[in-house]
């Protein structure tokens, strides 16, 4: 264990501003004690850790069995630890580790579609929410925001680590592969002025989701690419009152994979 005295010690340069834009490298920050402890329960390799001395202590244990190299092994005050990020912290704990490969298309159902979802603290709330109903696969487009940014990890609570997630080069390519199998697409948008579309739309609570499917969710500004949205076999919505015209992806997510859970 190597205790750090200054902000600017190069060996926690990893931990450096890290509200700054994020590089891209091959390694992403774990940010809070319950994300890096679940990161260390996860297969994913940490490569150093770096936090106040309450934190070392209390999971000394299962840090152990994942590090055994005790000079990757950070630990400053307070004071020290946070003048090194750039900001305060309720919890002083935070960690370096590999980004896992994304390219493993072999999802189990249900799964989650990601359409142009741009935001990271999204991408780590529908990350979190999926899980929270027990679901494992996630497919992304190459458009959607990078799901191992610092802040999708942080808001995943650390979930990222139990899910699947496949980032595909060509998003149509992939649902027309899965619509060749029989299973259904379904999307979630408001309805739209298209004739081609109207008879795809159902109101959430007329909708029996099967137990197979591809649920796309969209951005809050544009929804659903308009050649994604054509290769929807059902199209979803959830009605709203008081001139509410949307609400967050992932809240809607929710909303959704509730009602997907009557059988």
């Amino acid at each position: 264990m190597i205790q750090i005295f200054d902000p600017l010690d190069p060996r926690v340069a990893p931990y450096s501003l890290l509200k700054a834009k994020e590089e891209k490298t091959d390694y992403f920050i774990a940010d809070n004690e319950k994300t890096v402890v679940r990161l260390l329960e996860s297969s994913l390799e940490v490569v150093s850790i770096f936090s106040i001395e309450k934190y070392l202590s209390k999971h000394k244990r299962l840090i152990s069995t994942k590090i055994s190299n005790p000079n990757s092994i950070f630990v400053a005050d307070r004071s020290v630890f946070e003048s090194t990020i750039g900001f305060s912290v309720h919890q002083g704990m935070m960690a370096v580790a590999k980004k896992p490969e994304l390219n493993d298309p072999n999802l189990s159902f249900p799964i989650i579609v990601c359409n142009r979802i741009f935001d990271a603290e999204n991408i780590g709330s529908i990350i979190r929410t999926s899980a929270a109903f027990g679901i494992s696969s996630l497919l992304l487009d190459k458009k959607s925001s990078f799901p191992y940014l610092r802040r999708s990890v942080r808001v995943s609570m650390g979930n990222i680590f139990s899910q699947k997630i496949f980032q595909t080069d060509s998003l149509g390519s992939t649902i027309e592969g899965y619509k060749a199998k029989n299973i259904p697409v379904i999307g979630m948008s408001l309805p739209r002025n298209d004739q081609e579309l109207a008879r795809s739309f159902s109101l959430i609570e007329e909708f029996r989701f099967p137990e197979r499917f591809l649920l796309v969710l969209g951005n809050e500004a544009e929804g659903i690419d308009p050649d994604i949205l054509r290769l929807c076999d059902r199209l979803i919505y959830i009605p709203m009152k008081n001139g509410v015209d949307s609400l967050n992806v992932s809240h809607s997510l929710a909303v959704a994979l509730a009602f997907s859970q009557r059988r």
